[in-house]
C-alpha cells in the first residue's frame, strides 16, 4: 500500500469490504495537535435495504466491549480462581439464587448457550434505578435449556458483568 494516510486507510477498508469481512468501515485518526481525519466507506444497511455509510452513522460498540472488556475480565478472574467456567450466577449473585438464571453457569454466558435472550430494555424494566436490576435479573426468564442452543445474548454479558464487578468490588 502506499500514497497518503487516507488512500491506505480507504484501500485497507475497501479490501475488507470486497472479502466480505463487513459491509462498510469507518476509521478516524489524527496526530497531536492536527486535526483528524476520516475515511467511510460502504454501506451501513445491507438488509432490508441498503443504505450508504456516512460520517454520520452511528454504530454500536457493544460488541467490542463482550471481547475486549468483559471477556478478558472474566480470564483474570478464572487465573486468579475468583471465577471458574463452572462458577453459577447464584454463586456470585446472591439475589438470584433459587431462580432459573441463578442456576446458569459462566461457561453458559460466554458462549452465548445460556438460554437467555438476546436483549432486554434493562433502563425501562428497572426504571433507571440501578439498585432494581439485582431484582429484574432475577426474574429474567430462561428460554432455552442452557447448553442446547446458541443465541447472541447482550443479557449473558450483562450478567457476567454484574458478577465479575461485584467480585472486583
Amino acid at each position: 500500500m502506499t500514497g497518503s494516510p487516507g488512500h491506505r486507510v480507504r484501500e485497507l477498508l475497501g479490501r475488507a469490504i470486497a472479502a466480505g469481512l463487513f459491509p462498510g468501515g469507518a476509521a478516524l485518526w489524527s496526530k497531536p495537535g492536527e486535526a483528524p481525519s476520516v475515511c467511510v466507506t460502504g454501506r451501513a444497511e445491507t438488509h432490508p435495504r441498503q443504505r450508504e455509510l456516512t460520517e454520520q452513522t452511528w454504530f454500536d460498540l457493544a460488541s467490542l466491549t463482550k471481547p475486549l472488556a468483559t471477556t478478558t475480565l472474566a480470564l483474570v478472574a478464572f487465573r486468579s480462581g475468583a471465577l471458574g467456567p463452572g462458577t453459577t450466577v447464584g454463586e456470585v449473585l446472591h439475589e438470584t439464587d433459587g431462580s432459573p438464571v441463578g442456576d446458569l453457569e459462566v461457561r453458559h454466558l460466554l458462549t452465548h448457550a445460556s438460554g437467555l435472550p438476546a436483549w432486554l430494555p434493562f433502563y425501562s424494566l428497572t426504571e433507571g434505578r440501578r439498585e432494581k436490576l439485582g431484582d429484574v435479573v432475577r426474574l429474567i426468564p430462561v428460554e432455552a435449556a442452557p447448553g442446547s442452543r446458541v443465541l447472541y445474548s447482550c443479557v449473558g454479558f450483562i450478567i457476567l458483568g454484574l458478577m465479575l464487578e461485584k467480585l472486583s468490588d
